[in-house]
């Protein structure tokens, strides 16, 4: 803790001597940069000063004497903050491309395991009492001839299942090669994990996969003993929550003897106005996921429509599937599990389900292998109103006109909660 208080300390006295500099001093990490700037950065060893950034993951100190355990939030915060405290942009992994790569193995279904093993440097808390470093006018200096380095060292080994919860079941974990993330010249040969769910540890490789199976909702600890191409090992953990389980089966097209959970229709959609975000260079349409559930699900016509849309949803975590199972289902006094949708199906209404998912919008390149080519992604539970709001515009216009076509004259039913309120205010309202 005394490494923390004295950066931040330094930093407070130097940003009030702070004129005009080419460092954003209204961040952390440049008014640290500034203070750091005349020393001579060829003597950090690693690269990665681990000062450069707030320690909320305390990488400094994870895994050094004990096994410390992980969770997703810890395991994306620790690559931020790697990122952002190494000085050679080649050797770190940027957050967005983190993101990207385990969107695109939970788009897969799968749920992604990463690793991290990093060497990393800080300044040692005694460099000014030992005249390692000197301060001078608020600026940090090298002092010529020091018996040693400033500079503190060590390795570092973090893992982590790269979800925060998954509904009771089987999760198929992966081990992708591309999330075992490290600045050393050792590599990961293999990794043991026990999952927490009773049954026999697995033993997994870069590339690989494995199905657990975990009957009943908890906090589950992974622990997973690490195997290095050095010969060293290291221990470590994680957790992740697991829910209570689903109910029903896949997503397929369903008839009225099969399963009511299932949509008869699942399709996607796209605007046809471009919205351009605050902080975009361009304009784009908007994209959802439609699953219709037909009062009467052999004809798949549209008489009497209700248009239930998603809100805020951070990740897609409630897709239209955990919708209907999750969010519209209840239990009558009898204690008898029902559902929304049948409800109004019985009634001769027709339930459309309008999600708004996570898609890629392209590719990027990063300077380094093997990050080529990741998808750019879009998180459409977490998107502008405005662009959401012009996806159910074109589905109100289809459904429309469907309705025309059919001989309905009924009115459209829109159900939006919490951001999706907002969503279809500002739809009827560009509309009129």
């Amino acid at each position: 803790m005394k490494k923390i208080c004295t950066l931040i300390s330094l930093i407070v006295v130097v940003q009030f001597s702070i004129a005009q500099s080419n460092f954003d001093t209204t961040t952390f990490q440049g008014k640290a940069d500034y203070s750091l700037q005349n020393l001579d950065k060829s003597q950090i060893s690693t690269q990665i000063l681990y000062d450069r950034v707030f320690p909320l993951a305390r990488l400094d100190a994870f895994n050094q004497g004990t096994s410390d355990t992980s969770s997703s939030d810890h395991f994306i915060q620790s690559v931020s903050e790697l990122y952002h405290s190494s000085y050679s942009m080649t050797n770190v992994l940027p957050p967005d491309a983190l993101e990207a790569l385990v969107t695109e193995q939970r788009l897969a279904g799968n749920i992604a395991i990463g690793i991290i093993h990093y060497q990393i440097n800080w300044i040692d808390t005694l460099a000014l009492d030992n005249n390692l470093l000197q301060i001078q006018n608020g600026f940090l200096y090298d002092v010529p001839g020091r018996p040693y380095s400033p500079y503190k060292y060590s390795t570092i080994t973090v893992a982590a299942a790269l979800s925060d919860s998954m509904p009771a079941g089987n999760i198929v974990f992966t081990l992708p090669a591309s999330l075992q993330l490290k600045n050393t010249l050792e590599s990961m040969s293999n990794v043991v994990i026990d999952f927490g769910d009773g049954n026999p540890i697995a033993t997994m490789t870069p590339g690989g996969a494995v199905t657990v199976n975990y009957p009943t909702p908890g906090d589950k600890i992974i622990s997973y003993n690490v195997d290095f191409t050095n010969g060293t090992q290291q221990v470590t953990y994680s957790y992740i929550t697991i829910t209570p389980a689903l109910n029903g089966g896949n997503i397929a097209a369903r008839t009225t003897s099969g399963d009511p959970s299932l949509p008869c229709t699942t399709t996607t959609i796209e605007a046809d106005i471009a919205f351009q975000g605050y902080d975009e260079t361009t304009a784009s349409q908007g994209k959802g996921e439609v699953n219709i559930y037909y009062a009467n699900c052999n004809d798949k016509t549209l008489r009497k429509p209700i248009i239930i849309l998603d809100g805020f949803d951070p990740g897609d975590s409630r897709n239209t599937q955990l919708i209907y199972k999750r969010y519209l289902s209840y239990f009558d006094n009898a204690n008898n599990q029902k559902n929304l949708v049948t409800d109004f199906n019985a009634q001769g209404s027709d339930i459309i389900i309008l999600n708004f998912p996570v898609y890629s919008i392209g590719n990027y390149t990063l300077p380094f292998p093997p990050y080529a080519n990741i998808p750019i992604y879009r998180d459409g539970g977490a998107d502008f109103i405005e662009r959401n709001a012009y996806v159910l515009v074109k589905l109100i216009q289809d459904v429309n006109t469907q309705l025309q076509q059919n001989g309905s004259s009924e009115k459209i039913v829109i159900i939006g909660p919490s951001m999706g309120g907002l969503i279809s205010r500002y739809a009827l309202t560009y509309m009129e």
